[in-house]
């Protein structure tokens, strides 16, 4: 069984490296976007801020997975400014939003 599979079926960015974490986290599409922001510009800082990879593919349907990969550190200190991210777009609005998050860890050979 490969273990290096996120939860939409698609190799994740690690490919085997152990060093690396994985963190999946469903979002809904709003909150997705505002993550990626206006022709990518906030996914793009946050990429090169943090030295991660980080993927928001489409998705049919309300919720998009934000994958975050790379070292456990700044993939965390990443999710953090995502959540901000989030929490700044839920400001604007009047619904709630929510996450689930699934965290892979790949073990130490």
């Amino acid at each position: 069984m490969d273990t290096n599979l996120t939860t939409n079926n698609k190799r994740s960015a690690n490919d085997g490296n152990d060093n690396q974490d994985n963190t999946n986290n469903v979002k809904r599409t709003r909150d997705a976007g505002a993550i990626i922001g206006r022709q990518g510009k906030n996914i793009q800082m946050l990429r090169s801020k943090y030295k991660t990879i980080i993927q928001v593919p489409d998705q049919d349907g309300p919720e998009r997975i934000l994958t975050i990969a790379g070292e456990l550190e700044p993939c965390l200190e990443c999710l953090t400014d995502a959540l901000a991210t989030m929490a700044e777009n839920q400001k604007l609005r009047q619904d709630a939003s929510e996450l689930r998050a699934l965290v892979h860890t790949s073990p130490k050979k």
